[in-house]
């Protein structure tokens, strides 16, 4: 009876063995089907799920015959609003490119665009204005606790040599604030208050014999 309950026991424990084996290796191929469904990216990030939406080059040609996008566009028109940097441009090219859009598109998308970008423009150049001015009233020749005196004396030079066109484009681009612009008319304008000094009265001249024989056809 012993021998019996052992045997069974014995097959029992071994049926179960071999069930728990064939599970595991079951898993096991589950796993390896999972894993070869899905590999791992490029960068070791599980993706349990697969790609979404995979690319399909069928598509991706289609969408290339389809996109109206020049080789390269013309020049786009700002109309008032600054001219956007030539490397923001390329970039902006490229992206259009990309995206298939026509001249007229690209046109129209920075159209929208254009007002933000002015108003940011406009800040970074009021911005670096500011910083101009900070550096010049701390310039060591021009600057320091002298300098609206000295400031004076470059504003005299500049309101008397600067043309209109000069004065648009300093003023509209903040230069007239950087201290290389400021220190060229204070310099201007100490040369031009140096040389102008009170001169006197001419020198009567000592004609001489001129005065001494008025009627003489000699030149003295």
């Amino acid at each position: 009876m012993a021998d019996e309950q052992n045997q069974t026991g014995s097959t029992g424990l071994g049926t179960q063995g071999a069930s728990t084996e064939g599970q595991q290796t079951q898993g096991e191929g589950q796993q390896q089907d999972s894993t070869q469904s899905n590999p791992p990216k490029t960068d070791g990030m599980p993706n349990a799920l697969g790609e979404v939406n995979p690319p399909n080059p069928e598509t991706n040609d289609g969408q290339r015959q389809q996109s109206s996008a020049p080789e390269k566009y013309e020049p786009f028109n700002f109309g008032e609003n600054p001219a956007i940097d030539p490397t923001s441009i390329e970039q902006f090219s490229t992206a259009a490119r990309e995206a298939g859009l026509s001249q007229e598109q690209a046109q129209k998308v920075l159209d929208s665009l254009a007002p933000s970008v002015a108003t940011k423009l406009r800040a970074d150049l009021v911005r670096q204005a500011g910083e101009w001015l900070k550096a010049s009233e701390a310039d060591p020749e021009f600057g320091g606790a002298a300098f609206e005196a000295n400031k004076g004396i470059a504003v005299g030079a500049y309101q008397k040599l600067a043309t209109p066109e000069l004065r648009e484009i300093l003023n509209n681009s903040g230069l007239c604030n950087h201290p290389e612009v400021i220190r060229l008319f204070y310099r201007i304008g100490k040369m031009t208050s140096q040389d102008s000094g009170v001169k006197g009265a001419p020198t009567p001249r000592d004609n001489g014999f001129a005065d001494m024989y008025p009627n003489s056809p000699m030149r003295w």
